[in-house]
C-alpha cells in the first residue's frame, strides 16, 4: 500500500514524500516485495517490518495457507459435538 506521508512546495511544484506500508498477512523488508506470513502464523497489522511480526495462531484455532490477516476458523473436538441417534 503507498501512502503520501507528506508534501511541499517548491516553486511551482509540489514534491511528495512517498512511504510504503505493507499489508496485514505480510511482512516487508527493506527494498523488497512483501513476505507473506508462513503457514499457521498470522499478522493483523500493517507496515511490519520482521518475520516476528506473524505470531502462532492461537491454541483451538488454525491458520490453512500463507499471507493470513487473521486465524481461518476454530477447531472443534469431538467431545463438543452433539451425537443424533
Amino acid at each position: 500500500m503507498l501512502h503520501v506521508s507528506y508534501g511541499y512546495l517548491i516553486g511551482r511544484h509540489y514534491v511528495c514524500q512517498l512511504s510504503f506500508s505493507c499489508a496485514t498477512g505480510y511482512y516487508c523488508l527493506a527494498a523488497q516485495d512483501p513476505i507473506p506470513c508462513r503457514n499457521g502464523t498470522y499478522n493483523n497489522a500493517t507496515g511490519m517490518d520482521t518475520e516476528s511480526a506473524c505470531v502462532d495462531c492461537p491454541v483451538g484455532k488454525y491458520c490453512e495457507g500463507v499471507g493470513n490477516s487473521v486465524p481461518d476458523g476454530q477447531f472443534f473436538s469431538s467431545s463438543s459435538l452433539m451425537h443424533v441417534y
